[in-house]
């Protein structure tokens, strides 16, 4: 992908991310920020309702939220 084409792509992304966790009845959110603990659950939703979120909280999950 054109390196220009991916901060759009990001802004849909966590757009789509945002509508799910409101309208898919269960969402497991992972973070792969840290290559020493790829995959880290940061948040789940069921039926809209946040039932966890992680700590510490991803910057890019708290500005979402």
């Amino acid at each position: 992908m054109p390196a220009e084409k991916l901060p759009a792509r990001y802004a849909r992304s966590l757009a789509n991310l945002k509508r799910a966790m409101r309208d898919v009845p269960i969402v497991l959110v992972f973070d792969n920020d840290d290559l020493r603990a790829p995959y880290r659950r940061v948040a789940t939703c069921e039926n809209g309702a946040r039932t966890f979120l992680a700590k510490p909280m991803p910057d890019w999950l708290s500005r979402l939220l």
